[in-house]
Formats: C-alpha cells, structure tokens, sequence
C-alpha cells in the first residue's frame, strides 16, 4: 500500500513493478490508479453580478483543489440554507423576494460525492426601494386651537428613513354643515401646509388653529429610494370656544355688510353683550338699524354636533365666547 502523504485525492497515478535479482531485472507494465474523491478545498466565495431591491445574482465559482467531481452547490444566506444548485449562476430571491436594503451574508459549499466544504462568507446588501406599510396619522388632545399628531413608522421602511413630513389644511365641509343638514355652508379648502419635518419626529404639537374648523392631516415618509404618502388622509375638528349655537335674525336688509366682519356684537335685553365669530350660512334676512342694537331670537342649540331639525333660510351660526 502506497502510504505517501504526498499523494492527492482524485489523482491519477501510474504503477509498475520491477523485480531484480543476480541475473538481472524485470518490470510489469504500468497500471493506472486514481485515488478516491474527498471533499474539496480552497472554496472561493461567491461572486455578486448584480443586486435588486429583492434579488442577488451570483457566480458560483470552482475550488482551486476539487478533490472530486463538484455535484453540487449550496447556498447560504445569514447561515440558513436558500438554495441547491447544480449550475454556477443562480439568482437569490427568485421563489421568495429578499428585503429591500437588508444586508445579507452570502456563503457557499461546494459539495462532492465524499462530502462538502464551505466557503468564506461575504456581505451583500440589497438595494433600497420606496417604503410601504404607512398607517395614517393618530389625532389626539384636541382643544380649541391645537391638537397633538402621532404615527408610527412604516412597517417597510425598505431602507433608511430620511424625513417624515406632515401637512395640515383646512378641509371641507365646514363642522356647521355635516351631510344630514340642508343648509349649505360656505367652504374652500385650503392648500397643505408643511406643520412639522424631521428624520426621527414621530410626534408633534401642532397650535394656531382655528376654533371649530376641520382640518386634515398628510402624512409624507422619504427613504433614499422614494416617498411614501399615507394611503388616507386623516380629519380632526377642533373644539369650539364655547356652546354651539344657532341664530335666527329677524330682519336683516345688508348681508354684503355683514360679510365684511368677522365678530359681532349681540345684545339682548337679559344678557349682556356677548361677542361672538359669525359664520353666515344664507344671508337673506332683514337689518333693523335701532340704536346699533341687533335683536335676534335664539334658534336652536347643537347637541353632539348634529343639528336638532332643519335650518330656516335665514339662519346663521356663532361660536359664543363664554
């Protein structure tokens, strides 16, 4: 038995045998031996062509020493198993998507019929794509003229988050207004406004808003792929100064006049003076020019935000300041 350390698994070698004794030398002819496979060595790792979003496409390249016939590759990713391949260039992610910038570690083995030796392992990274999974934005503490804004982060953020943004309009139809009232109140929604920007802001306090006004809230999340809106949008309506009330004026002959203020002065003989924001819903009353004295008659009181019946054609709404 050849025990030479210097002899190679899955090596061809030639034996022959002579024999010599006083009256000379003979030899056999050569023989061929090959030595049995063992697993190989010098596994190089793998070699990364390109990379998407959810793909890694690699080159599976041969040991230096195969010690055998190469069957098979397997290939790892963070140490688990992904796939068995008999080919040398295989794309990671195919049957099941990877994650969008998620760094990866990448081995292989190469296998043959005496058993499997790995490689180094490398880091890939996969490249980063618009976030997703956004929730809207949670509305809470809502006073008079300011509400606190809340949200969470995206449940993909496909790579790093570089802002959030939340914009804040005025929004439409007016709190006077829901859909069950048959009276119509003017209303322009106004253009989104930039309310808070950060990278790492998942909460603001938002001030300076108009008593009894619905607003809506947009939240915007950025990555270094893309943008991500919230899929909806969410409303809130601040709390009025004071009781909801509904006036009916008795006579009034000059809406355009009344159009130009924004707060009035009402009296009535039991009350004192009572200054209220006035929100004209139809003007088509009578004015009764006495001493600078408007006289109205108490209409009806909101309850739970839902008118109690339906409103007369010379209605008008107040938020009363006590």
């Amino acid at each position: 038995m050849d025990t030479d350390s210097a002899l190679q698994p899955y090596t061809q070698y030639e034996y022959k045998v002579q024999a010599f004794n006083s009256q000379g030398m003979t030899a056999s002819v050569w023989t061929q031996v090959t030595t049995k496979e063992a697993p190989p060595q010098d596994v190089p790792v793998p070699l990364v062509k390109t990379v998407t979003e959810t793909t890694i496409k690699v080159k599976l390249l041969s040991p230096t020493r195969p010690n055998g016939n190469i069957i098979l590759f397997k290939i790892y990713l963070n140490g688990i198993m992904v796939k068995n391949s008999s080919v040398v260039e295989v794309t990671l992610g195919e049957d099941s998507a990877l994650r969008a910038a998620t760094n990866y570690r990448l081995k292989v083995a190469a296998c043959t019929a005496a058993g499997c030796t790995y490689s180094q392992s490398v880091g890939v990274t996969t490249k980063a794509r618009r976030p997703s999974g956004l929730s809207p934005p949670v509305i809470t503490n809502v006073t008079t003229t300011s509400v606190d804004v809340s949200w969470l982060p995206p449940t993909e953020p496909n790579g790093n988050i570089t802002q959030y943004e939340l914009s804040v309009r005025e929004a439409c139809p007016h709190p006077y207004a829901d859909d069950n009232d048959d009276v119509t109140m003017p209303c322009t929604e106004g253009q989104y406004v930039n309310r808070a920007r950060g990278k790492n802001v998942l909460h603001v306090h938002i001030t300076g808003l108009t008593p009894y006004s619905k607003y809506e809230f947009q939240l915007l999340v950025s990555n270094t792929a893309g943008q991500l809106e919230s899929p909806v949008t969410t409303s809130s309506v601040t709390l009025p100064t004071g009781r909801v009330v509904r006036y009916f004026m008795d006579r009034y002959q000059h809406p355009e006049s009344l159009k130009l203020k924004s707060t009035f002065n009402f009296q009535r003989q039991a009350l004192p003076q009572i200054k209220c924001h006035l929100h004209i819903i139809i003007c088509t009353g009578y004015q009764i020019a006495q001493q600078l004295e408007w006289y109205y008659t108490l209409c009806v009181l909101m309850r739970n935000g839902k008118v109690s019946r339906n409103m007369t054609a010379t209605e008008m709404v107040c938020l009363l300041a006590f």
